[in-house]
């Protein structure tokens, strides 16, 4: 019996020839990152383990990205930055993207923004690794055919004092999806779609391997949205096999040797799915559940307060290209917030054109708010000064990941989580809209 993309990289990772799901493995880590959210509670438990005056195992191998609670005036939030910043310099960390003027981040060059594109952006994300993160959309990485999942912190600090970690193997569920994707579709839609027919606990301690001729045309920032939310359906790590999109897009950002490993044929799988995505049509997961799906136009008479275009889901380059392609020529009714995930998506939007306008220049016409400041921002709610915060009980259509209760904000706003199609269609209208509307 052979072995599955994951099974294979855990495989190596252990220095054994063969794992099966359910075996527990000692497991050597690639990357361990960690953010200001939970970087000072990992410190805090690697000193109290190891020792006050303890060493890292391995400073070039760990990245340090302030990212969550970054632009507030919240003093504890602030903090965090500096326990980062002062471990940093304590360890020899190598990879440590600081930032010390809140005021201007593009006064900061080591800044970079939400961690999961920032790591992809850098260079960190390589085929055939081991990534850990102490976020749980650390899977995102998967999208690069690594193995790349979220950990707690006290998992973390043993990591940081030893570079290994004992993990169980997961069993592995196929996602195969074909057929020429729709104009009208995105990656966003095709995930919410599946976690919609699994539900939030369909794949829990799963990997989710996605394959099909569709899967091989997204480019790399489409199959980072597939993998991102499968932690959504309790997975716990995402995979699509790396190609020569992979490669073009991992060797432009680093010179590291990396190994590629692909799914045998005769390898087992705990399920497999098929799609034809030309069958499938924009949906929205409806308050206050990812896997509260429902088609787009099913929700038209909802009518909303705001738009929310940002996090590692829906903030990268492509992303904001798509929400321009629906906004260029139209006004918003409603207030339209633009989030990019890292400096680099920033810059994009100055840069990147659409139709001879660049993309900042599109929102802007359109009447969006002018982009922010690159963070995770109100994806995960923060400081009551957070940009794009929802501190009153609004109705939301987001492209970020999570709708439950107060994951924005207010316990009582309503999230509808969309592709920044029907997001920016949906701006255009003041309700839940089906792109088609704009786009057919």
């Amino acid at each position: 019996m052979g072995m599955t993309l994951t099974e294979k990289i855990l495989a190596k990772a252990s220095g054994r020839t063969k794992v099966e799901p359910g075996e527990n493995i000692w497991v050597e880590t690639d990357v361990l990152m960690t953010h200001d959210v939970c970087g000072p509670g990992t410190i805090g438990v690697f000193k109290r383990e190891f020792g006050e005056n303890a060493k890292v195992w391995n400073p070039e191998k760990i990245v340090l990205i302030p990212d969550h609670y970054i632009f507030t005036n919240d003093e504890r939030a602030n903090r965090n930055v500096d326990i980062l910043r002062d471990f940093a310099k304590e360890q020899g960390i190598k990879y440590f993207y600081d930032i010390t003027d809140r005021s201007d981040f593009k006064a900061n060059p080591d800044y970079k923004g939400v961690c999961h594109i920032a790591l992809a952006q850098e260079g960190h994300t390589r085929p055939g690794e081991v990534l850990f993160g102490t976020d749980s959309h650390t899977c995102n990485a998967g999208a690069f055919g690594q193995f790349a999942t979220g950990i707690g912190n006290t998992d973390a600090a043993f990591i940081m004092g030893t570079g290994k970690l004992l993990i169980k193997v997961p069993a592995t569920m196929r996602f195969v999806l074909n057929g020429e994707l729709p104009d009208y579709l995105l990656a966003k839609d095709l995930i919410l779609q599946i976690i919609g027919d699994i539900s939030v606990a369909g794949a829990n301690y799963r990997t989710m391997e996605f394959a099909g001729d569709t899967v091989e045309r997204l480019t790399m920032e489409e199959r980072m949205t597939l993998c991102n939310m499968v932690i959504e359906a309790g997975g716990k790590n995402g995979t699509v096999a790396p190609d020569q999109t992979t490669f073009d897009y991992v060797t432009s950002r680093t010179d590291k040797p990396f190994d590629s490993f692909y799914s045998d044929g005769d390898a087992k799988f705990y399920s497999d799915r098929t799609y034809d995505v030309t069958q499938l049509e924009p949906v929205v997961a409806k308050p206050h559940s990812p896997d509260n799906r429902d088609l787009a136009r099913n929700c038209r008479d909802v009518k909303i307060d705001r738009v929310y275009i940002g996090s590692c889901t829906g903030g990268k380059t492509s992303d904001f290209l798509n929400a321009a392609r629906i906004l260029k020529g139209y006004q918003v009714k409603v207030p339209t917030y633009l989030v990019p995930a890292t400096q680099k998506v920033y810059e994009d939007l100055f840069v990147t054109k659409y139709e001879g306008q660049t993309l900042s220049e599109i929102f802007l016409a359109a009447g969006c708010i002018e982009p922010a400041a690159p963070s995770c921002a109100a994806c995960l709610g923060g400081p009551k000064d957070t940009f794009g915060r929802m501190n009153e009980p609004e109705i939301c259509v987001s492209t970020t990941n999570r709708n439950f209760p107060g994951r924005m904000g207010n316990k009582e706003a309503q999230v509808y989580l969309a592709s920044p199609y029907t997001a920016a269609a949906s701006a255009l209208t003041g309700y839940v809209t089906d792109p088609r509307e704009f786009l057919c």
